[in-house]
């Protein structure tokens, strides 16, 4: 099990909902399980989690405002390589367009 963490500081407190991953598939997939979480109210909160990262992931998630967004690798075949991260905030009508009907709730974080 390979575990590792990158944060992304922000130039200031920005909403976000969409977080875009990427792999350097060159060396081959390797993340096997991660989780994405923001600070709020001073600490560190879920918002997303997934299995596989792969060429390109994209994972929404409610707006949240914040600073900080951390990438948590849990688990991984090898030292993970992160090609590409990018954070937007999607207005809330396209959301709609392209969010599935059917979600879960865990931990306060809604999962897609």
């Amino acid at each position: 099990m390979t575990t590792a963490s990158l944060t992304v500081r922000l130039a200031d407190q920005v909403p976000v909902n969409m977080i875009l991953l990427q792999e350097y598939i060159a060396l081959g997939q390797r993340v096997k399980k991660f989780k994405i979480e923001v600070w709020r109210e001073e600490k560190w909160q879920p918002v997303a989690e997934g299995t596989t990262i792969g060429y390109k992931r994209i994972l929404l998630f409610p707006t949240v405002k914040t600073r900080w967004v951390r990438l948590a690798i849990l688990d991984s075949r090898a030292c993970p390589v992160i090609n590409n991260v990018e954070l937007y905030c999607l207005p809330g009508k396209y959301l709609s367009l392209i969010q599935p009907t059917c979600c879960y709730v865990k931990n306060k974080a809604i999962y897609y």
